[in-house]
C-alpha cells in the first residue's frame, strides 16, 4: 500500500515537472515565432522599399539586364517576406475543449492521471505546432533575405557599371 502511494506521489511530481517544462517551451517556441515574424515584417518592408524605389527609377528608361534582374530579386524578397507572414492555422491550447472533452457524459469517467496525461499530451502538441509552423516561416525569411541581399548587390553593381561605363 505504501508503494502505491508512493510511486502516485512520484508520478505527480514527474508530471508536475513536466507539464512546468511544456509550459516552459511552449512560451520559448511562442517567442521564436515572434521573432521570426519580426524580421519577416522587416524584411517586407526594407524589400519593399528597395524594390519600390528601383521601380520608379527604372520606369520610362532604357535599363540593362542588372538592374532588372535586381527588380526582380527585390520583388522576390517581398514575396518571400509575404508568403513567411500569411497566416497559418495551428494547434492552439484550447481550455474550454479540455474542460468539455473531459466532463463530456459519453466519455467514461476519467481519473485525474488521465486528465494530467492529456494536458500534457496537449501542451506538448501545441508546443510542437508552433515549432513546425516557426521552421516553415523562417525558411521563407532566409529565402528572403538572401534574395535581398543579392537584389542590393545587384543594384549596386548597376550603379558602379553605370558610373564606369559612359552612356551614349
Amino acid at each position: 500500500m505504501w508503494d502505491r502511494r508512493r510511486n502516485e506521489r512520484d508520478r505527480r511530481a514527474r508530471i508536475a515537472l513536466l507539464s512546468d517544462e511544456a509550459d516552459k517551451q511552449r512560451e520559448i517556441a511562442a517567442g521564436r515565432l515572434n521573432s521570426t515574424m519580426t524580421k519577416a515584417s522587416l524584411l517586407l518592408v526594407g524589400a519593399g522599399l528597395i524594390a519600390g524605389s528601383w521601380a520608379v527609377d527604372l520606369i520610362g528608361q532604357p535599363f540593362g539586364v542588372l538592374p532588372a534582374a535586381a527588380l526582380v530579386l527585390a520583388l522576390g524578397a517581398v514575396a518571400a517576406a509575404v508568403v513567411s507572414l500569411f497566416p497559418r492555422s495551428s494547434l492552439k491550447l484550447k481550455v474550454r475543449d479540455l474542460v468539455e472533452r473531459s466532463l463530456a457524459t459519453n466519455v467514461p469517467a476519467q481519473t485525474v492521471p488521465d486528465l494530467e496525461d492529456l494536458l500534457l499530451e496537449t501542451k506538448a502538441a501545441v508546443t510542437e505546432s508552433i515549432d513546425r509552423e516557426n521552421s516553415s516561416r523562417d525558411l521563407w525569411v532566409r529565402i528572403g533575405y538572401a534574395l535581398l541581399l543579392a537584389a542590393i548587390a545587384g543594384g549596386a553593381a548597376s550603379l558602379v557599371a553605370a558610373l564606369l561605363i559612359p552612356s551614349t
